[in-house]
């Protein structure tokens, strides 16, 4: 498990990232100790259809590389998944935020 201390507009953060077996996870505190964002990894086949079809809509080609159960409490999305698809600016590979019913996070 490694800790950092991260900075964002208001406060710091402390972000720890671990393993539970295979699977990458990480959590977020503020400084007052709350917790922030949960990125918990969960098999892609976890996905719900909804999620893999806003995928599939926005990037045909997309391969979905890895995918997380997220919460925050300061941004709106219930999942985090990394793709591959050609369709990218320069990097090949890209993390997104998705809401529970497939909308994609700015």
């Amino acid at each position: 498990m490694s800790l950092v201390k991260t900075k964002n507009t208001q406060e710091m953060d402390y972000k720890a990232a671990f393993k539970l077996g295979t699977y990458n996870n990480s959590v977020i505190y503020s400084d007052k100790g709350e917790l922030v964002e949960s990125k918990m990894q969960i098999d892609t086949e976890q996905l719900p259809q909804n999620i893999y079809n806003a995928i599939k809509k926005e990037y045909p080609d997309a391969h979905i590389v890895s995918a997380y159960s997220y919460k925050s409490s300061r941004i709106n999305g219930s999942y985090a998944v990394v793709i591959r698809s050609a369709n990218l600016d320069q990097a090949k590979e890209k993390e997104f935020l998705l809401t529970e019913n497939g909308t994609f996070v700015e």
